[in-house]
C-alpha cells in the first residue's frame, strides 16, 4: 500500500516474476493536494487535501519495516509535514511521530522534530503555514547551541571559568 500512496508505480509498470517487462498497475499519482477551481469569476480558489493518503502513508511504512522511507517521504519531509498540517491538523502529525518513535524511540531526527512541533503547537494550531519559519527558527537555536558546544569543547576551558551546560 505505500508504494499505491507514494505513486511508485503510477503510468509505469512493475516488475513481476512472471513478466520481464512488467506489468501495468492503472494507479493514479498521488498528490499531497489539489487546487480546485473557483465555480465563480472572481473567485478563489481552494486546496484539498489527500487526506487518506497523508493519513496512511506513515502507517503503511511502518508496518512494512520502511523506517528511511517513512523519514524520507513523511516526517523528514517538509512538503508533507505541510500538506499533512493543513489538511489533518498538528494532532494527527503528533500521533505520526508518536507511533514512529514507539519503534525507533532513540531516533534523534523525529526526537528533535517532535519536540520542535510540540513547541510551536500553538502557533501552528492558529496558521499552518508559518511551519517553515517555525522549523527554521526553532532548529536554528539547536544548531547555535550545538556549535557553540563543539566550539567549547575544542577550546581549552581553564578549570576556574564558569561555561554553559550542552546536555
Amino acid at each position: 500500500m505505500a508504494e499505491y500512496f507514494t505513486g511508485t508505480f503510477a503510468g509505469v509498470k512493475k516488475p513481476t516474476p512472471n513478466s520481464e517487462e512488467g506489468v501495468h498497475r492503472y494507479v493514479a499519482s498521488q498528490k499531497l493536494s489539489f487546487q480546485l477551481e473557483p465555480t465563480d469569476k472572481g473567485g478563489v480558489s481552494q486546496t484539498v487535501y489527500n487526506k487518506r493518503a497523508l493519513n496512511e502513508l506513515p502507517y503503511h511504512f511502518i508496518n512494512s519495516n520502511q523506517f528511511d522511507m517513512l523519514k524520507t517521504e513523511c516526517l523528514c519531509n517538509y512538503e508533507w509535514l505541510l500538506a499533512k498540517l493543513c489538511g489533518c491538523g498538528i494532532r494527527n502529525i503528533f500521533d505520526d511521530f508518536y507511533l514512529a518513535i514507539s519503534i525507533e524511540p532513540k531516533d534523534k531526527d523525529l526526537n528533535i522534530l517532535l519536540e520542535t512541533f510540540q513547541l510551536s503547537r500553538a502557533v501552528l494550531e492558529k496558521d499552518p503555514q508559518q511551519l517553515g519559519s517555525q522549523l527554521s527558527g526553532r532548529l536554528r537555536s539547536l544548531i547555535m547551541k550545538v556549535s557553540h558546544c563543539l566550539s567549547q569543547n575544542a577550546s581549552t576551558v581553564h578549570p576556574t571559568m564558569h561555561h554553559q551546560s550542552c546536555h
